[in-house]
């Protein structure tokens, strides 16, 4: 490609300026004019080869063809699902079945009921030994189940009573005792289970004099 009018015309200017010995302030002026110019040239030179090359590649559209359509028929349709079929349910119920339902209908002891029984077997199982000391001869859960059912859950009363009880010379000393100070106070039921295992123990505690 031939250098524009312009550059060369810079480019004798600047040696015409270098022959004449000119100041250094006026070649730096042309200098830096022939700079511009050298830039702009270069612009405008990639500008046309980038417009060539454009105009030789040729777009080719991708061809568009209708998509094909497979046509199922309404017999090849997808099943609907079947539903499982429901499980029969026994009419006639089995022995096994009969027993488990009239035992799940059978009502459980409550807690009183069978803390209550320990009581009532300790009083019938008790020996003819005397008792010398009540508070060693109730056992634990005796003496937990007669603090509950007899004395209010007041142990303070409880271990009183036991400590007067033990000081009693006779059982009829101790069954008034008993009658006046714990069944009125405490309001015990005739023919309680728990308030007949505890004077059966106590009866115990002077058997043998």
């Amino acid at each position: 490609m031939s250098v524009p009018s312009e550059i060369e015309a810079l480019i004798d200017q600047l040696q015409q300026l270098k022959q004449q010995q000119a100041e250094l302030t006026s070649l730096l002026h042309c200098t830096h004019v022939l700079y511009q110019q050298l830039l702009q040239a270069i612009t405008s030179q990639h500008l046309q080869v980038a417009a060539t090359r454009s105009q030789r590649i040729a777009v080719i559209p991708p061809s568009r063809q209708p998509a094909e359509r497979t046509h199922v028929p309404a017999s090849a349709s997808t099943p609907e699902p079947t539903p499982p079929p429901e499980p029969e349910v026994a009419t006639n119920s089995t022995p096994l079945v009969q027993e488990i339902n009239e035992r799940m209908g059978m009502k459980n002891p409550s807690l009183n009921d069978r803390l209550k029984q320990p009581a009532t077997e300790l009083a019938e199982k008790l020996s003819h030994a005397p008792v010398p000391d009540l508070r060693k001869a109730i056992g634990i859960n005796d003496r937990f189940l007669f603090i509950s059912e007899l004395f209010a859950n007041d142990y303070q009363s409880y271990d009183q009573a036991i400590e007067t009880l033990n000081s009693c010379t006779s059982w009829d000393e101790a069954r008034q005792w008993i009658a006046d100070h714990l069944q009125t106070r405490y309001q015990w039921k005739e023919k309680d289970p728990t308030a007949e295992a505890f004077y059966a123990i106590v009866k115990k505690r002077f058997s043998a004099r």
